[in-house]
């Protein structure tokens, strides 16, 4: 039943103050870390700093992620600058602009 949700929170690197746009531009804050509670093995992983960015992806892929504001930041937080996240909890890649 709950097999494949996972619960997630993530903290930032950067004081808000410090990040241009602050609570609008999560992307910039960087990732210190984060702990996901694994439904199906009923164990919490701790994920530290931008390293294990790639790590913590790869353990979420297929699952069902909940947390307090994924959408608005922790998805943010974790995607960086570029990936985006759609209203509806999607994400997608983020299109390179050439100036």
């Amino acid at each position: 039943m709950l097999a494949d949700h996972v619960v997630m929170d993530v903290e930032i690197v950067k004081e808000v103050d410090l990040v241009f746009g602050k609570w609008d531009n999560p992307e910039d804050m960087g990732l210190a870390s984060a702990v996901v509670y694994d439904y199906r093995s009923d164990q919490y992983h701790f994920f530290l700093h931008e390293e294990s960015r790639e790590v913590l992806l790869s353990f979420l892929q297929g699952r069902i992620c909940v947390t307090f504001n994924g959408i608005k930041f922790d998805s943010k937080v974790l995607l960086g600058n570029d990936r985006g996240v759609g209203y509806r909890g999607q994400t997608f890649q983020k299109k390179a602009y050439k100036h």
